[in-house]
């Protein structure tokens, strides 16, 4: 379907550009060689590169949010942010690929990232709210996410804005991995009504896979590939950096399993900040992080047991 797509697309493109005419084909291909000539120059220095990283991604962000296609794109594809992608890593590539084989080859990586991150911004909240808009990124069955996301959405796009400062600032991105675990250990102490544990028809077991699953995948997308693009591209200690990436792990299945471990309809949690606190302490002092290996193992067998209590044994 993807292949087919893009074929289709291609086609279009191929279309528009012959129906220039001669004589603009060749003036928009010498300008656009021109304007790969300066920005190869501009490269040069650093602070200019960064520049040019920055106008790029205003130019593909500005395109993005008047894109007509996306509902359209949402019919055909389950995750339409990958065409999308992959269209504007096609688009960009003579540009990006200029970072690679200049002094600045650290950007390409930076603005391919950053291009996965506008593919996954639904071009409609531009209508909307902030708060609207951050809540839509996120699944309907989620509601721990979309309920944070709303009142805490100035947090959120600093928190996104702090990702590309780590390619200047390596150290970065363990503010970074640490700020993701606060979030997470705000996220899950707001519990859902009876009514929306109880809508996907899920077991107490197939409910808690289905939670877990969704906080790896975002560990995937929004954590593991900044990561490793630091390490790769700066001097920091690859091992500190690992021990940031477990920590960060094992405390967001913590959080995950704690809340479904005293989940009770419609509250609030706050009576485990207590213990919450003690195990963040475990980013400072590593035996609060044993704490929090123990009770994420106690806690995957009580959630079970606490969700039995309001779900039917949909597992069976």
């Amino acid at each position: 379907m993807l292949s087919a797509f893009l074929k289709v697309r291609s086609s279009q493109f191929l279309r528009a550009f012959v129906g220039l005419g001669r004589f603009y084909m060749l003036l928009t291909s010498s300008g656009l060689l021109f304007l790969l000539y300066v920005v190869f120059n501009l490269l040069g220095d650093p602070h200019k590169a960064f520049y040019v990283f920055l106008g790029l991604l205003f130019l593909v962000l500005v395109f993005h949010f008047n894109r007509r296609d996306i509902a359209f794109l949402q019919r055909l594809f389950s995750y339409p942010s990958v065409p999308v992608f992959v269209e504007y890593l096609i688009f960009t590539s003579p540009f990006w690929m200029l970072f690679l084989f200049s002094t600045s080859r650290y950007l390409a990586p930076a603005f391919l990232l950053c291009l996965g991150m506008i593919s996954l911004i639904n071009p409609a909240i531009r209508s909307l709210s902030l708060r609207t808009g951050l809540a839509r990124v996120f699944p309907t069955r989620q509601f721990e996410w979309r309920a944070f996301s709303r009142p805490n959405a100035v947090f959120i796009i600093a928190w996104i804005l702090l990702a590309p400062l780590s390619f200047f600032v390596p150290y970065l991105v363990l503010a970074y991995n640490f700020i993701f675990i606060l979030f997470c250990a705000s996220a899950y102490q707001q519990c859902e009504s009876i009514e929306i544990l109880e809508a996907p028809r899920l077991g107490p077991l197939k409910l808690l896979r289905e939670k877990l699953l969704f906080f790896f995948r975002f560990f995937l997308v929004a954590i593991l590939p900044l990561n490793v693009v630091v390490v790769i591209l700066s001097a920091l200690n690859p091992f500190l950096v690992l021990g940031s990436l477990i920590i960060t792990l094992i405390y967001g299945v913590y959080f995950v399993l704690t809340k479904y471990a005293f989940y009770k309809p419609n509250e609030d949690l706050s009576s485990q900040s207590v213990t919450s606190s003690l195990v963040l302490l475990g980013m400072i002092i590593p035996i609060f992080a044993i704490l929090a290996v123990v009770l994420m193992i106690r806690n995957m067998f009580v959630a079970s047991r606490n969700l039995n209590l309001f779900l039917n044994d949909y597992d069976q």
